[in-house]
């Protein structure tokens, strides 16, 4: 079974209604957000960037994101990035990408190669930087 992770930049009521649409099925209307689309990351994965980004050992009290489950009938999640994690994410540097994506392809729970991880990390980057720019939050809505 897959994981659809979408990474999504919008207003919190906005990302609620994301997450609704796209459990239902329905299209969310695209103006209203900007999504990044993947597969195979949950906020466990998240977490572990968060840790890496801050040069600290994962710790589920200081990297878990705040979440909350969709309809007791979908099996879905949205979380929201936390600030210090937004802010690490944005002040990426161009160079450090492909170091980060190596370094988090090398996690325990992930099973992808460091060339497959770049393009997240970098619209990651891009997301957070948006997100900040626009006052919005950046969120991870994940379902199986």
């Amino acid at each position: 079974m897959s994981i659809m992770s979408d990474f999504i930049v919008a207003t919190a009521s906005d990302a609620r209604a994301y997450a609704q649409w796209t459990a239902s099925g329905e299209t969310a209307a695209s103006s209203r957000y900007t999504v990044a689309s993947y597969n195979g990351l949950t906020d466990l994965e998240v977490s572990n960037l968060w840790a890496i980004l801050t040069d600290e050992e994962w710790d589920i009290d200081v990297h878990e994101l705040p979440g909350e489950p969709g309809d007791e009938d979908e099996d879905s999640m949205l979380s929201q990035f936390p600030a210090p994690l937004v802010n690490a994410l944005a002040a990426l540097q161009e160079t450090a990408l492909s170091d980060i994506a190596a370094q988090w392809a090398q996690s325990e729970e992930l099973d992808w190669e460091p060339e497959a991880l770049l393009p997240v990390v970098t619209d990651l980057r891009r997301l957070a930087a948006q997100a900040k720019g626009e006052g919005k939050h950046l969120y991870l809505w994940s379902s199986t």
